[in-house]
């Protein structure tokens, strides 16, 4: 029930099917290789969970699969989708930019991303979410991944949950 995963059900249900797809993306993900110790997202894509994220505007998956995703599907959109329609493109690149924000803060925690950094990449983000989805569809979550920038400046670091909550 992340931005990420929701995003990407919206962009799904918005755009055509000849422009962007649950079954072509699990096309394209299924050429990379995954090390053993990722989670295989093939489950992810089955003509079942397809229709059904489709029909729900959302994206059924846990963090750590989203995670293990995330360069895919940003790669699938900007190489892909963005490209193929000039009338989505600003959907392609919403969901992009979010799977660029969501790939800067996993690997802040090995890698040093500033805060302006990472400022820059939500507030593109944010301003291109509002002006494909408009401010009705903005969640609490769009509020307060911009307190993370507070806390980078704070703490110089964010806190990795991810390991912690995949094993609840």
């Amino acid at each position: 029930d992340g931005l990420a995963d929701n995003e990407l059900g919206q962009c799904m249900k918005a755009v055509p099917k000849e422009v962007a797809s649950f079954e072509e993306l699990g096309s394209y993900q299924a050429k990379f290789t995954f090390p053993k110790c990722q989670p295989n997202p093939d489950h992810l894509f089955e003509p079942a969970a397809c229709k059904n994220n489709r029909k729900k505007a959302s994206f059924s998956c846990t963090g750590s699969e989203f995670l293990t995703l995330a360069p895919i599907v940003h790669r699938y959109f900007t190489e892909v989708v963005a490209k193929r329609s000039a009338e989505y493109k600003n959907h392609a690149l919403s969901i992009a930019l979010c799977c660029m924000v969501v790939m800067m803060l996993q690997s802040q925690v090995l890698l040093e991303v500033s805060a302006d950094e990472l400022a820059n990449a939500i507030s593109a983000h944010l301003a291109l979410y509002l002006l494909v989805y408009g401010p009705e569809e903005t969640r609490p979550k769009h509020h307060y991944v911009l307190h993370l920038l507070d806390m980078l400046r704070r703490f110089g670091f964010l806190f990795s949950t991810f390991v912690h909550e995949r094993k609840h």
